[in-house]
């Protein structure tokens, strides 16, 4: 087993968004959010989205950035959002965005936790553990609103074959840009 990951970015990323995907109240809720917990913001906004923050090609550094998904030093969230838009293998890209997809759809799941392990026994430098799944992975483990009680978790694990800091990314976009359209298929008469 390395050393090395996961980093303190790592894991400053994985707390991120573990909050940014949890049952605590979302103080900054839709007034119109029917579930005002931070997970039932980001399923409200896929709502107002038709359905396609996660269904869709979306850059994934985009929507972590939109999210808050991302480190605060400025060196590692370049590393991050080049990780998120060319070093991440597509079948993990998709993996990942279609387990999500299936969370926004699944109200009983009521958080997501989000971490990273080294395994060098991968043939990819990436790989969403199981094998690339899109089926969500889903324990009962402790709410993050009352650790006295379980709720349905997904939990995504990142697996990576090196053990190694991501490389200084040039020419990388910070806010990252979006490439792909932000907005749900348009209604033509």
């Amino acid at each position: 087993m390395g050393g090395l990951i996961p980093t303190p970015n790592d894991q400053e990323i994985c707390a991120r968004l573990n909050k940014r995907f949890s049952d605590l109240p979302d103080p900054h809720a839709d007034p119109q959010n029917p579930e005002k917990t931070m997970i039932g913001s980001v399923r409200f906004l896929d709502g107002k989205e038709g359905g396609l923050l996660f269904g869709r090609n979306l850059n994934l550094a985009r929507l972590a950035h939109r999210l808050g998904g991302v480190p605060s030093d400025s060196r590692s969230r370049l590393r991050w959002f080049f990780l998120l838009r060319r070093s991440l293998p597509r079948p993990t890209k998709v993996a990942i965005s279609k387990v999500l997809e299936k969370v926004m759809g699944t109200p009983a799941i009521k958080q997501v936790f989000f971490d990273v392990v080294h395994d060098g026994n991968l043939a990819a430098e990436f790989e969403l553990n199981p094998g690339n799944s899109t089926t969500p992975q889903v324990q009962n483990l402790p709410s993050t609103k009352d650790p006295s009680r379980n709720v349905k978790t997904c939990v995504i694990l990142l697996r990576c074959h090196f053990d190694e800091p991501l490389p200084d990314p040039i020419n990388e976009p910070d806010p990252p840009v979006a490439v792909n359209p932000e907005s749900g298929p348009t209604n033509l008469p």
